[in-house]
């Protein structure tokens, strides 16, 4: 769904039928911090336009021989992209 041109605010998008949900949107005035894409400069804060972010794929792994070395090949992911790798070992 897609609503244009909204004023600065608080607002309620209310669904209702089988299921009853309100999901609450918020509207913020500011201006882009720097020129970036994903930033808005607001009074008292930046905050991060993180619907505006691409997803990064994988879209390739390699472990090594001796499976000492893990090698990721990325897709879709641009120069400012946040990579969070975490790795776990279940006994």
């Amino acid at each position: 769904m897609r609503v244009p041109n909204l004023k600065h605010g608080t607002y309620t998008w209310s669904i209702r039928g089988d299921i009853n949900v309100s999901i609450q949107i918020i509207v913020h005035k500011g201006t882009l911090w720097n020129n970036l894409p994903n930033f808005i400069l607001q009074r008292n804060c930046i905050r991060e336009i993180v619907q505006s972010q691409k997803m990064v794929k994988i879209q390739e792994t390699e472990i090594s021989e001796n499976k000492s070395v893990l090698r990721i090949k990325l897709a879709d992911f641009s120069q400012d992209a946040r990579v969070h790798i975490i790795a776990s070992k279940f006994i």
